[in-house]
């Protein structure tokens, strides 16, 4: 008796079971996005961590995460009426700047204990302004404070430098005068001062890979 093996069969059962297997994690990931205020984000406000709310892409993610602070980009979704958002701004901008006002305005963001957002989008450097003048974020929270920062539209030192400055002003220093969050050493290895030439260096290849991808 002869017997002949199907790898292709074969092949697409084993990737099919390692859907499967990984289908309960996906739909739990899923699930997170389906909720601005998630699950995780309250396990580590408990644990005294400090969130720290951005905007836009641009924002230089990893410098959010330094200490005991963690970042998280504020959605809105499930988003019904923006007619409260529209009345303070205008249709003409973008939905996605209305439904975070919106969001705001209900109280949606409360948990964060800033806000820092660039200039990268005027529409939803539109919508952070107005979160600030309604005072719609930072409720019961008397350290609450809000960043604007500028970055950046060329990759070269001289970009390097403002966004070295931007970060050091606008993230770094209101983090660790306000909430004490030690700026001084990389949360990996505890011991690389994120200002060193090194990252100088990392924020050059970012911005090129970033400007040139367009």
């Amino acid at each position: 008796m002869i017997l002949i093996i199907n790898w292709v069969f074969i092949e697409k059962t084993v990737k099919g079971w390692l859907i499967l297997k990984d289908l309960k994690h996906l739909i739990y990931l899923e699930n997170l996005l389906q909720n601005a205020n998630n699950e995780l984000i309250t396990q580590a406000k408990s644990e005294g961590k400090i969130c720290v709310g951005y905007l836009c892409e641009n924002s230089p993610e990893p410098l959010l995460n330094v200490g005991n602070a963690f970042s998280v980009r504020l959605t809105a979704p499930n988003s019904g009426s923006m007619d409260i958002a529209t009345y303070y701004m205008t249709n003409l901008l973008c939905e996605t700047s209305r439904a975070i006002l919106e969001r705001a305005v209900e109280g949606g963001f409360n948990f964060a204990d800033c806000l820092i957002t660039p200039d990268g989008c005027t529409m939803l450097n539109r919508g952070a302004e107005n979160i600030e003048l309604l005072h719609a974020m930072g409720k019961d929270n008397d350290k609450f404070f809000y960043q604007y920062m500028e970055i950046p539209m060329k990759a070269d030192e001289n970009g390097v430098s403002l966004l070295k400055v931007q970060s050091e002003n606008h993230i770094l220093k209101p983090l660790h005068e306000v909430y004490g969050v030690d700026i001084s050493q990389n949360e990996k290895d505890n011991n690389i001062d994120i200002l060193s030439c090194s990252f100088c260096d990392n924020l050059m290849m970012y911005w090129n890979y970033a400007l040139n991808k367009v």
